[in-house]
């Protein structure tokens, strides 16, 4: 669809009674099985037709340029987050590293992330000054999934500018959030939190309960700590999936079909990085360069899967509606969040085709 036709759905969709039913609708009947299979074939084919690999390769492009940023954003908000243990939060990067990263690997990560998070350290204003450039800077990869997320709806960027760039980092201060929280919850030991419960535990005298309840605590965790992390993904993918298109939503989901597979999915993608990493890299005829290699073709196989989870979610959608008795064969009808910029882009649009008129005229004459 070009972008001309998207602007013209766009406000069509705005107008549409159907949409506007779709939107408003408590309940719509359930996809079935047949329905099921179908929201599945259609997403499959149009991936592949309206070039979702590419818009995942588009998508691993601004993953690697937001990625400093990110970092720097990240550990900013964990020296916030736990403020008064930096020692700590150093400590917990080490283990991480050390948990997670090849041994031939470490010292080059270790080096890469004292120089981004160097730059993290100063009183807590220069930590809020270097959160906020460094939100503005991943912000990128959130506004690009969100042009993705409308060329799957078939609508146009609404929004304004404004507007639209405020949601998208907020929309990114989100998800770094819950990727600290993430992190902190892989990563999280019994040392940590005996270092931040003892100061308040010694001057009571509960020393010795409080170890025995963390050691507890620790044990339960560590049955407990996969389940959340996939629990929290799905929500930050889910937050991804409703807050990004300028498509408004019937309700957001805590869970769908899409965010489900694109969390496993990543999930086994990340695991089978690390077993490359840890037993087949080091006798990689091309050394660090395929390690490289390997990480990108992982993190282009993560957007696929995310792209391609948002992309069924949309057809499900579809269905639903199909069985509800609207018109939704060639348009999903859900009415735009905004049409101002459309609105807009549509008047630079016609300006651009009355002055190509008027060369077509003088040409006549």
């Amino acid at each position: 669809m070009s972008p001309a036709q998207q602007i013209r759905h766009t406000l069509q969709a705005y107008e549409s009674a159907d949409a506007s039913f779709a939107q408003s609708a408590k309940k719509l009947p359930p996809v079935g099985w047949k329905g099921a299979l179908y929201a599945l074939k259609r997403a499959g084919i149009e991936f592949f037709l309206e070039l979702g690999f590419d818009a995942a390769a588009k998508l691993t492009y601004y993953t690697v340029l937001t990625f400093a940023p990110a970092l720097l954003a990240i550990y900013s908000i964990a020296t916030l987050m736990l403020a008064g243990y930096t020692e700590d939060l150093n400590r917990l990067t080490e283990d991480f590293i050390r948990s997670y990263i090849p041994a031939e690997y470490a010292e080059p990560i270790r080096n890469v992330i004292s120089t981004i998070i160097g730059s993290a350290t100063g009183g807590l204003v220069a930590l809020t000054i270097g959160i906020v450039f460094a939100l503005i800077s991943s912000s990128a990869y959130t506004r690009a999934f969100s042009r993705t997320a409308n060329s799957i709806y078939g609508v146009s960027e609404g929004r304004t500018l404004i507007r639209y760039h405020l949601l998208m980092v907020a929309i990114t201060l989100q998800l770094l959030i819950g990727t600290v929280v993430l992190l902190i919850a892989i990563i999280v030991n019994d040392q940590l939190v005996i270092t931040i419960v003892e100061p308040v535990a010694r001057p009571l005298g509960i020393e010795s309960t409080t170890r025995q309840v963390i050691d507890f605590c620790i044990s339960v965790w560590s049955w407990l700590r996969w389940p959340v992390i996939i629990v929290m993904s799905m929500i930050l993918i889910g937050s991804l999936y409703y807050f990004t298109p300028n498509v408004r939503m019937r309700k957001f989901r805590w869970l769908s079909t899409g965010s489900a597979l694109a969390i496993i999915s990543s999930l086994i993608i990340g695991k089978a990085l690390q077993l490359y990493l840890f037993n087949f890299a080091a006798s990689n005829p091309y050394g660090a360069m395929g390690a490289v290699i390997a990480l990108m073709t992982a993190l282009w196989s993560i957007n696929v899967v995310v792209v391609f989870g948002f992309k069924l979610d949309a057809e499900v959608e579809r269905m639903r509606q199909l069985r509800a008795g609207l018109p939704s064969e060639r348009y999903i009808q859900l009415p735009p969040r905004a049409t101002a910029a459309a609105e807009g882009e549509q008047k630079i649009h016609q300006n651009l085709e009355k002055q190509a008129a008027e060369f077509r005229t003088e040409e006549e004459l």
